[in-house]
């Protein structure tokens, strides 16, 4: 009897040491899964930094092109601090969860060429679901052969078509990637491929700064966009322009944003951008940034309204763009957002 009361009193005491143990370290089971998510969170990163490198020769570099107003007035340094639709294009881990929204942009080039974008997202679940599309229209060109014009004429235009899809992977750190299609047209020649951007986005507090309306000033951001097959164009196979972004967001203040990015291509220098955003008041806000390699420095700004009409909420933003000497470009974007639950 005194053995089998032994007996017991050890089995308690062993279960109740195991509990405690498992409460403090967590169970195997927990940490394996922690770890794989760690590994795996470098490994993506060591891809973002590696990818660019492998790269053959490139076609559409449209896809290298900013989406919107308001990435574009803070210097393009967007990475980490886009916050709405469009982050279909900055970085979809970045993508909204709290809500339905929609951006339309529209960018006026020189010589009549148009850049249209749009972005849309809508929360589904755990996650938010996105779509986005582009199209850089080009003016017609006139047909000549031996130097006359034959009257006819050949267009040319860019396009691309995504779904993209992101989620909080694990406290603070968010995961999101973007499905695209990619088409491309030159009088009778076309081509065509499938790509795929993947990002993930770390947000915290700083302490012993002011106070955020989520409680979190820092976002940190990395990117790798265009990765996917060839495009064949002419019997020929071109790579995409695989785009590797890096970046960080702070906001020591609820009205102020400042952000910067380092972006990378194998046919386009290592560049760095950095900007800033200030509400002097809570409608209006104002922007400058700057872009720079080896070869230029180029200085961007622009501004923004906010107001509320019913459940919407509206945003108005222009940023002027200049283009390293050939003439300036205006970019107009236009943001509905109808939230739907807190994020």
């Amino acid at each position: 009897m005194d053995e089998t009361m032994k007996n017991e009193k050890a089995y308690e005491i062993s279960n109740c040491a195991s509990r405690r143990t498992n409460a403090f370290y967590g169970t195997g089971v927990r940490y394996t899964v922690s770890l794989r998510k760690c590994i795996c969170i470098t490994g993506f990163i060591i891809a973002i930094l590696l990818l660019p490198a492998i790269a053959g020769a490139e076609m559409s570099k449209f896809l290298l092109l900013p989406a919107d107003a308001r990435g574009v007035g803070m210097g393009e340094a967007h990475v980490a601090a886009t916050v709405d639709a469009m982050a279909m294009f900055w970085n979809p881990a970045a993508l909204p969860l709290d809500g339905r929204t929609l951006t339309l942009s529209h960018r006026e080039y020189i010589e009549g060429i148009r850049h249209e974008v749009f972005a849309g997202a809508l929360s589904v679940g755990r996650g938010v679901v996105g779509l986005e599309g582009s199209l850089l229209n080009m003016p017609d060109l006139s047909m000549t052969i031996g130097g006359v014009e034959t009257g006819e004429s050949i267009k040319s235009y860019d396009g691309v078509f995504g779904v993209g899809y992101a989620r909080r992977i694990m406290q603070s750190l968010y995961g999101g990637g973007v499905l695209k299609y990619v088409t491309t047209k030159l009088g009778d020649n076309t081509g065509q491929a499938v790509a795929a951007d993947l990002g993930l986005l770390f947000v915290v507090k700083v302490p012993g700064m002011a106070e955020v309306p989520d409680g979190n000033n820092l976002r940190l951001g990395v990117m790798v966009a265009n990765v996917g097959a060839k495009m064949k164009y002419g019997g020929t196979g071109y790579s995409l322009p695989i785009l590797s972004s890096a970046g960080a967001n702070y906001q020591p203040l609820s009205s102020l944003h400042v952000a910067m990015a380092v972006r990378y291509s194998p046919d386009s220098p290592l560049r760095f951008a950095m900007g800033g955003e200030w509400f002097p008041i809570r409608l209006a806000a104002v922007r400058a940034g700057f872009n720079m390699n080896q070869d230029r420095f180029l200085l961007t700004g622009g501004m923004g309204l906010r107001w509320g009409l019913g459940p919407l909420k509206m945003a108005l933003d222009y940023a002027l763009d200049p283009m390293g000497g050939v003439g300036l470009s205006h970019w107009v974007s236009l943001t509905v957002d109808l939230p739907t639950r807190d994020k």
